[in-house]
């Protein structure tokens, strides 16, 4: 698995600083991102609709990454620009946002400027994330993919999820203190330290020149995948598992702390299993995708993930440490196979010709069904807040329906994605 990244070639030493600056970027993530961004917020009073808002911001800029690769093709050299986005970037989504609580203490305008900045600072993150993705792949050839990506994969869970273990450690030492928001504030700020050697490693590769690139115009990269129609099918699949899983992210982390009290150890712990489930059985996963096909695998996957999804939305207080560790680390498992499936989505039915195209609409394809995902989910939190509904002795609250709805819509996708398995021959 590591020895592709051995040796004293440019290749090599260019996949050892993106193997880092992968681990970095997963550990500003962690301390940053899910439990823990849900939780600074929740300590400035923030509820979870206002927490779902924020949370839609970064896709809302997202959407306008799709024009980059257009704008990069007039610069032969764009390390300074590159490595400038993405220190914006952290400055204004890390140390920005840290401070920003502070300046400005009504809620509503808190929401507003938290929501603005994230937005200003995915623009810029949109434009280094493209304009790095062209300028490394030089450094990743397709006879070391399987092991790098394997690597990556392995380590950008396994290092930060220990850290992340450590830090939820403490933060639930200091529950229902004052001190909780002073721990979860430093560690924002250790995660923009992190952030900064992030930049500096980013900025070390040796920059190619870059080969010719394709010069359609913006307009094609709508008009020319539209045409086909297999893709287009495979990409229904895509849309279907964004709403439908995202819908529910923001407000199950919510109504997980809040409501039902798993603490940040626990949830942690959950999270960093995957890092252990991955190299155990990603040769698995992969022996059954050749065995049958991407969609297949694909779909059973979907199965049984919507089968857990709905399991899952019974969780209470008391029963919370078995349901939620049987159903995760049930979705861990299958999430091995699920995950390298889904990575290969946008591949499938693409021609060779026009791949800037092809790939610059799946991601607007892909933050659009995410955003509304996320929507929906939010705008469910605020219409429905006082929803019940009682089954099997249970009374289901707002987000447990709202996780019950999102499960019978994954499991629609799994019969989707197996009749496109037939229908496609894939």
């Amino acid at each position: 698995m590591f020895r592709c990244f051995k040796g004293k070639s440019d290749e090599e030493k260019g996949r050892r600083i993106m193997l880092t600056s992968t681990v970095l970027q997963a550990i500003v993530n962690q301390m940053t991102t899910g439990i823990f961004f849900t939780g600074f917020l929740a300590a400035y009073g923030f509820d979870i609709v206002n927490i779902g808002i924020v949370t839609l911001a970064p896709y809302i800029s997202n959407l306008a990454s799709v024009f980059t690769p257009a704008l990069l093709h007039r610069f032969p050299k764009r390390k300074g620009i590159l490595v400038g986005c993405k220190l914006i970037y952290y400055i204004l989504a890390v140390a920005a946002f840290t401070l920003m609580p502070l300046v400005v203490t009504d809620t509503g305008m808190r929401m507003l400027t938290l929501s603005a900045l994230l937005i200003l600072a995915n623009i810029f993150n949109g434009i280094a994330t493209s304009g790095f993705s062209s300028w490394h792949v030089n450094f990743i050839p397709k006879e070391v993919r399987s092991d790098y990506f394997t690597a990556v994969q392995f380590l950008s869970n396994l290092i930060p999820g220990a850290m992340l273990l450590f830090s939820g450690m403490i933060t639930d030492a200091l529950s229902n203190s004052p001190a909780q928001l002073t721990l979860l504030t430093t560690l924002r700020w250790l995660a923009f330290a992190v952030a900064l050697v992030d930049v500096f490693c980013l900025s070390r590769p040796k920059e190619y020149e870059y080969n010719a690139e394709a010069t359609e115009k913006n307009a094609d990269i709508f008009r020319i995948p539209l045409k086909n129609h297999r893709w287009l099918m495979v990409m229904g699949a895509v849309v279907l598992w964004n709403v439908s899983s995202l819908s529910i992210s923001s407000a199950l982390q919510v109504f997980l702390l809040e409501d039902v009290g798993v603490s940040y150890t626990y949830y942690n712990l959950i999270i960093i299993l995957y890092s252990a489930a991955f190299p155990l059985f990603s040769g698995f996963w992969k022996k059954k995708i050749e065995q049958f096909s991407w969609l297949s695998v694909y779909g059973f996957t979907l199965l049984v993930y919507a089968i857990c999804q709905l399991a899952y939305c019974f969780i209470t207080p008391m029963n919370y440490l078995i349901l939620m560790s049987a159903v995760r680390i049930t979705q861990h498992v299958i999430g091995v196979g699920q995950n390298i499936a889904f990575a290969n989505l946008q591949y499938i039915c693409m021609p060779r010709e026009h791949r800037t195209c092809y790939t610059s609409l799946y991601y607007f394809i892909f933050y659009l069904s995410a955003l509304l995902g996320l929507g929906l989910g939010t705008l469910w939190c605020a219409v429905y807040e006082n929803l019940t509904l009682s089954i099997f002795g249970f009374t289901l609250t707002t987000v447990p329906i709202l996780m019950m709805a999102s499960g019978f819509l994954i499991l629609i996708l799994a019969f989707y994605v197996w009749y496109l398995a037939k229908k496609l021959h894939l």
